[in-house]
């Protein structure tokens, strides 16, 4: 006979069997779990289920049909045609229940780990490209590899080009209107590659798409002996002139077969090394990491960080037309270099693409910025 009592608290009390049950939780179809507490261990030693009829059903666990006998610690366990089975409850050592616990948990974790391992191996076994390419594109980091994808694939176009000249700027390599670039890229006509080159004496930093010069490629298969060149672009603004290293830009892409893009810079520690070398005619330099990010120019493969690379330096001339006999000396003076430093004045380089000769820019100047570096804290080792 079950009977119910109202405390203080306002909760009822279930009295069944001499057991007495205190209100646990509410679940569906109007059902209430009672739980039998110990009180000096505050633990539930078993639950009593009682329904809208107030009928009592005794239950080891939520939703675990069974009758449990908290004093005698007894559970029977009601199977379809069978009898009751009482299983007497055997007392575990608490030290020996705890390690048991702790390898029960250890094997779940390894089978789990085991299982996701085993899943993630069949998923890859049964997915093609496509389908990870899929996957990718809606993750942030198949967005960033798409992005870099995209950046490797790009080619040369009026914007990009616009756009490097002002990230230049913003390195302070390109002030004052100094500095110029010369990339290949398609024409939007007949498909015939042509040759963009920056304008002279234009901020670059507010250079537009509409400043830009344009050559036909075929003259970089021409001897660039002389300015004429630089004066018979395809198109371009007629209140402007193309940038006075033309001819030099020229001379680097037909120099090396694979060269599409020349970058000048006119930064400081450019000019700060070769007045700090002046008997140098080069800058020998080795045991830097930053030198991976530089390329052979015989086969564009990139040096080693234990290889020694040769900078070459050139003299300074007063008009940029007179630096070809010089530069053309160089060129084939250090056919692996595919840098060339003019004294007091800046650096020149060549690359097989704008990706490639932007990289090999930026690790460049980072050395010459450390070799000036080291040069006034007295370290001549570079």
């Amino acid at each position: 006979m079950a009977s119910f009592i109202k405390t203080k608290r306002d909760s009822d009390k279930l009295v069944f069997e001499g057991h007495t049950y205190f209100k646990h939780s509410i679940a569906s179809q109007n059902r209430i779990y009672w739980g039998c507490i110990l009180r000096r261990k505050i633990k539930c030693r078993g639950f009593a289920v009682t329904d809208v009829d107030n009928k009592v059903t005794v239950t080891n666990q939520h939703c675990h049909p069974q009758t449990y006998d908290p004093i005698t610690n007894t559970s029977s366990t009601h199977l379809d045609g069978e009898e009751n089975i009482i299983r007497v409850r055997t007392k575990i050592p608490t030290q020996k229940r705890k390690q048991s616990l702790k390898e029960n948990d250890l094997q779940t974790k390894r089978l789990k780990s085991e299982g996701n391992l085993i899943n993630v191996k069949s998923e890859w076994e049964h997915s093609t490209f496509d389908d990870f390419e899929q996957q990718c594109s809606t993750t942030t980091i198949g967005t960033l590899m798409q992005q870099i994808q995209q950046t490797e694939m790009e080619s040369m176009n009026a914007h990009l080009f616009v756009e490097l000249m002002a990230q230049f700027f913003g390195q302070g390599w390109m002030l004052g209107s100094s500095g110029g670039m010369a990339a290949i890229t398609q024409s939007l006509g007949n498909g015939e590659d042509l040759l963009l080159v920056s304008p002279s004496s234009v901020p670059k930093e507010r250079l537009t798409e509409q400043d830009l010069f344009a050559f036909d490629l075929k003259c970089i298969q021409e001897r660039c002996d002389d300015i004429c060149l630089s004066t018979n672009p395809i198109f371009g603004p007629t209140h402007l002139r193309p940038s006075a290293c033309t001819p030099l830009f020229l001379l680097l892409l037909q120099s090396t077969p694979g060269t599409s893009c020349v970058i000048h810079t006119h930064s400081k520690y450019a000019n700060l090394v070769t007045v700090l070398y002046t008997q140098r005619n080069c800058l020998e330099i080795t045991n830097q990491e930053m030198l991976k990010g530089v390329m052979d120019r015989r086969n564009w493969r990139s040096f080693q960080n234990t290889d020694k690379f040769i900078l070459p330096i050139v003299e300074n001339k007063p008009q940029e037309q007179d630096l070809l006999p010089i530069l053309k000396e160089a060129i084939d003076k250090y056919p692996h270099s595919p840098a060339f430093l003019v004294r007091r004045h800046g650096l020149f380089v060549l690359g097989p693409s704008w990706q490639k000769t932007k990289v090999m820019l930026e690790c460049l100047e980072y050395l010459l910025e450390l070799i000036w570096e080291m040069g006034k804290a007295g370290i001549d080792d570079i």
